[in-house]
């Protein structure tokens, strides 16, 4: 007698929704006590939480090149919240 088995069904997880952000700037001090704006990209879920490292940039044009570059490797829509310091 033979018997036949079948692999139970999987469940399948939602897909895991990843965008490239870049925010800011926001206002934080140095080393020197001064006030300086900084902006920040990262990996993020759907609801904007960093999933792992965040990269701080010191000027605008950095932070959304970076966050651009980020977005173009790993083929994840950029969601750019990031404006010029105001002078």
């Amino acid at each position: 007698m033979t018997t036949k088995q079948t692999p139970a069904p999987t469940q399948q997880r939602p897909a895991k929704i990843r965008r490239i952000y870049c925010a800011g700037p926001s206002v934080e001090q140095n080393r020197k006590g001064e006030e300086i704006p900084i902006w920040r990209t990262f990996l993020g879920d759907s609801v904007g939480d960093a999933v792992g490292r965040i990269y701080v940039c010191l000027s605008h044009e950095t932070a959304t090149g970076l966050a651009n570059a980020m977005s173009h490797d790993r083929k994840l829509p950029l969601v750019n919240q990031a404006q010029p310091a105001a002078s």
